[in-house]
């Protein structure tokens, strides 16, 4: 998708995910304290950088899932023993904060400096109004989801090729739907074992964060009302 779409909007919301998450991991285990703030300069500097881009539909998803693996993650690290009080871990990670708190100043300025250009960017027809409500998911959007390429022929028989063009045959699958079931497994197992030890310390926070997160935005797509959501479909 990256390949066929080789934009900076389509590039900087996986870079900033990934750098962001680094940031994380590195906060809570590292010991390098060069390394929790290397890592959270390059996590801010993405944050602007992402920010900057205006596309609203690819940096969404990115920023939803982020926020709640990272929580997982942090619950990950203070209820498995690793740190037994919060106020150590959370000291931890106070160069990501310090570097968001930073971005948001960043943008803050660039915004208002640039306040006409956004807000003709945002009355465009695209990307400033592709929004879509809550519900709005169709059959075909389900059958994409876990078809991607191959959403047309399983949606009406087209053989030729992976897709009716090019640019959708380079869409990618959902691969977490597919991986739902080793999630749940590994869930089940982890609160199992918190039973039987009667502590949280054994239950697996970050695989609970990430199917929460998938159930949150299934149900955005599934049930109408609501809010409305930028899109990035064709």
């Amino acid at each position: 998708m990256i390949g066929w779409w080789f934009l900076p909007t389509t590039i900087w919301p996986y870079a900033w995910a990934f750098a962001v998450l680094v940031a994380v991991v590195w906060g809570v285990r590292s010991s390098s304290r060069v390394a929790r703030w290397v890592s959270a300069g390059v996590a801010g500097y993405l944050t602007v950088t992402l920010a900057m881009s205006i596309y609203v539909p690819y940096a969404v998803p990115a920023v939803v899932v982020v926020a709640f693996v990272a929580v997982g993650m942090v619950l990950q690290a203070r209820f498995s023993g690793e740190w037994p009080r919060w106020w150590p871990l959370l000291r931890r990670v106070v160069p990501l904060v310090s570097s968001a708190v930073l971005a948001v100043v960043v943008l803050g300025v660039w915004i208002v400096t640039r306040l006409d250009t956004i807000k003709a960017v945002l009355d465009t027809v695209y990307p400033g109004r592709r929004i879509q409500f809550a519900g709005a998911l169709d059959y075909d959007g389900i059958v994409s989801t876990f078809g991607a390429p191959f959403a047309g022929a399983l949606q009406n028989g087209v053989a030729q090729g992976l897709g009716p063009n090019q640019s959708e045959a380079a869409a990618p699958f959902m691969t977490v739907v597919f991986l739902v079931p080793l999630l749940v497994w590994l869930l089940v197992r982890s609160v199992t074992a918190a039973r039987a030890a009667g502590s949280v310390r054994r239950l697996d926070w970050t695989v609970l964060s990430i199917l929460v997160v998938l159930t949150v935005l299934w149900l955005f797509l599934l049930i109408p009302g609501g809010p409305r959501s930028p899109t990035c479909s064709a």
